[in-house]
């Protein structure tokens, strides 16, 4: 008997810390494991499928881990798909096709006459879609299923769920940054303002705006959420947006703040100092 099939042979055992190291160690078999996964899903055992189960979500979640990872590096964004993908890491039960199925309805509403920016901006306002004054760091601000059901988002979701719509009727936006806010510019040259509830001026060499690449839209959307992470103490999710960050900008998950990195215990000292 091998030493895989020993390892999968355990998955029946019913002590539970047993149980955990064998599928500690096939998890480091990686994809190649996924073969003889399949041959227990149908087990008649509920602790094999159950288990099974466990091991594969892992590995499926450290696949698309991966490949977020190489395709933002590689410059390759896919705007929906890397909102979803974020989203997931919060809510991994959320079904893709819900999400996509709002965006179908906004589409059906938008289809019927001429498309135009006011247009947009009308039926951005109708359903409530807002950028709130307060609970800035809340998460829920920068993820597109939150932001689809209740309205209430950042600049910058509200800007990418605006931009989806248009590019749906061949009327491109161009996100930008305008006193701090992202903001929209259509090819008019009307500067659209979601968090001044999507005020259109026409842009004139006074209006100082700074054009947003995908890539820098996704990074925003990840510091946001590992913000909120920070900030609401969900350390699960911080630990997941932080590997994202150090693979992404090539640091070491030690050199991130605490409670994911290590403690700076030299500032303590500092600021114990100042105290004293």
């Amino acid at each position: 008997m091998s030493e895989k099939e020993a390892l999968l042979k355990l998955l029946e055992d019913e002590d539970q810390k047993i149980a955990t190291i064998a599928i500690s160690k096939l998890l480091q078999y990686g994809p190649e494991i996924f073969p003889a996964l399949r041959e227990l899903q149908e087990s008649a055992n509920p602790l094999i499928r159950q288990r099974v189960h466990q091991i594969e979500a892992i590995l499926e979640k450290k696949i698309c881990l991966k490949d977020f990872i190489k395709r933002i590096e590689n410059d390759e964004i896919l705007i929906w798909e890397d909102l979803i993908f974020l989203n997931s890491i919060y809510y991994p039960e959320l079904r893709r096709s819900d999400l996509q199925s709002s965006m179908e309805e906004a589409y059906k509403n938008l289809s019927s006459g001429e498309f135009n920016t006011a247009k947009l901006c009308n039926y951005m306002k109708d359903k409530s879609y807002y950028v709130p004054k307060n609970d800035i760091l809340d998460s829920g601000i920068n993820l597109i299923s939150s932001v689809l059901i209740n309205g209430e988002g950042s600049p910058l979701m509200l800007c990418i769920i605006a931009q989806l719509l248009g590019r749906r009727f061949h009327w491109p936006f161009q996100i930008v940054l305008h006193k701090g806010h992202h903001c929209l510019i259509d090819n008019h040259k009307m500067l659209i303002e979601p968090a001044h509830n999507w005020k259109c001026t026409l842009i004139d060499e006074k209006i100082k705006a700074h054009p947003c690449s995908e890539k820098g839209l996704i990074l925003t959307v990840i510091a946001n959420l590992y913000l909120s992470a920070l900030v609401e103490g969900q350390l699960k999710i911080l630990h997941t947006l932080s590997t994202l960050m150090s693979k992404i900008s090539n640091t070491e998950l030690a050199d991130f703040p605490y409670p994911i990195g290590k403690h700076n215990d030299n500032i303590l000292s500092t600021n114990n100092n100042e105290s004293s």
